[in-house]
């Protein structure tokens, strides 16, 4: 070869390939990166294993020194998706409204309810199903 002639014709197809291979691999990885970062639907947290539902003794009420209202946290739900939660105790469903939690970006909502519990006696228990998912507060 002198010092006139181009590089062989296989070293620039090689040349070729390797840049339009490493292009699509960048493009890939950036584009799953962001679809992550982002949530999409493939990337979030819904599998029915991974959702939870605790329930918590929130703030106090007038009607004596075990009376509070009722706590829940989910997590693990769809984002922005709204979920409905129904809530019952040791006394029965009785007296209890359903409220709607709508989980942030990372599938989390947190509130604290209207819905109260009394039981004098400490032995009772709640518990909050959201979207068939079951959490329970033993020993009120």
């Amino acid at each position: 070869m002198t010092s006139g002639e181009s590089n062989p014709s296989w070293i620039s197809k090689t040349s070729t390939l390797v840049t339009a291979a490493c292009t699509v691999a960048a493009t890939a990885i950036g584009y799953f990166s962001l679809a992550a970062a982002v949530k999409w639907p493939p990337f979030q947290q819904a599998a029915s294993g991974d959702r939870k539902v605790v329930v918590y003794k929130g703030d106090g009420c007038t009607d004596g020194d075990n009376c509070a209202r009722i706590g829940v946290e989910i997590t693990g739900f769809s984002p922005g998706r709204e979920v409905i939660c129904n809530y019952e105790s040791s006394a029965g469903a009785g007296g209890f409204t359903a409220e709607i939690l709508r989980p942030d970006g990372d599938g989390r909502a947190r509130k604290v309810s209207t819905n109260r519990f009394w039981d004098p006696s400490g032995t009772g228990w709640v518990a909050v199903t959201c979207d068939d998912v079951r959490g329970i507060l033993q020993r009120w």
